[in-house]
Parts: C-alpha cells; structure tokens; sequence
C-alpha cells in the first residue's frame, strides 16, 4: 500500500522494505518519515482480578480500596469476586451486586438504586444516582458500608 501524496497533514502507512506478504509488514512507515516498531506499542491491559487493579491503583487509594473490599466480604460472605467492565465487583448467586473503582480524583462505590435510600448516612460524601465517590483520606465508615450491602442484598433478592 503505497502513499505518494505530499499531504503530511494526515500520516498514511506507506509499504515498508521489510513487508512480508504472507505475514504482513513488521514496521509501518509514515509520511512523516518516522517508523514504529509494533512491539513497542503498548496497549492497556484491562486487569482480569481485583488484585490486578489494585495493583495499578496509587498507596492511598489501593488501602481505601482494600478497606471497602473487606467489608463488602464482611456483609456478603457468600459474593464472590469478579471484574466488569474494567472494575473490580461482587457477584451473588450469579447476579452483579456491587462495584467499586477509583479515577485519578477520588474513589467510587457503584451501589446501584440502594444508594438513594441512604441520602441522610451519606451526606458528607458526593453521590449520584447509584454512585458514592470518596476520598481515600475519608473513606466510607465500614459499619455504613456493611449496612448498604446488606440492604442491597435484600434489595437483589426481591427482584429475584
């Protein structure tokens, strides 16, 4: 595939010396003249356990993380762990119950619907929907973490 346009504007692959026709080519080239090794890209790897993400996770932000993790474990002996959607959860009898993450700003419980019925417990922190977003220096008190999983496991086992 060649490109003998002067259009530097946008960057087109032109045919390597190295093309392998049965294998494709093992650098690309470009207009603007540099040439990329494939091996050396780096694409994210999405974590396939709790741990994995924990351990991308910043010190502070990883023991908050931990803390929650081991009192969701406290509420819902029985969940097991899982990932979805990049972030790490709880799954009960097959059925996703909660998630939990951090960005580069704060933390997050993902709680879903039962969130709301805890407007008054949870005034101190940010929350929207189904989302409780804290700090990693002011985590969620694990007596009110303890108490929201279980009013969200009763709140699963209604639908059920």
């Amino acid at each position: 595939m060649g490109f003998e346009s002067q259009d530097h504007e946008r960057a087109q692959p032109i045919a390597s010396p190295n093309r392998d026709p049965l294998r494709g080519s093992r650098q690309v080239s470009f207009v603007v003249g540099r040439t990329i090794d494939p091996s050396r890209i780096s694409t994210p790897v999405k974590p396939k356990t709790i741990d994995e993400y924990l351990a991308a996770v910043d010190a502070r932000k990883r023991a908050a993380l931990e803390g929650l993790r081991r009192a969701i474990h406290e509420a819902a002996p029985q969940a097991e762990e899982c990932m979805g959607y990049g972030i790490p959860g709880f799954r009960l009898a097959g059925r996703y119950l909660v998630g939990f993450g951090a960005t580069s700003k704060h933390c997050a419980l993902y709680l879903g619907s039962t969130a709301q019925r805890f407007t008054k417990e949870l005034k101190r922190f940010e929350t929207s929907k189904g989302t409780i977003r804290f700090q990693a220096e002011n985590p969620l008190p694990r007596s009110l973490v303890r108490k929201m999983i279980k009013a969200r496991i009763a709140e699963r086992m209604q639908v059920d």
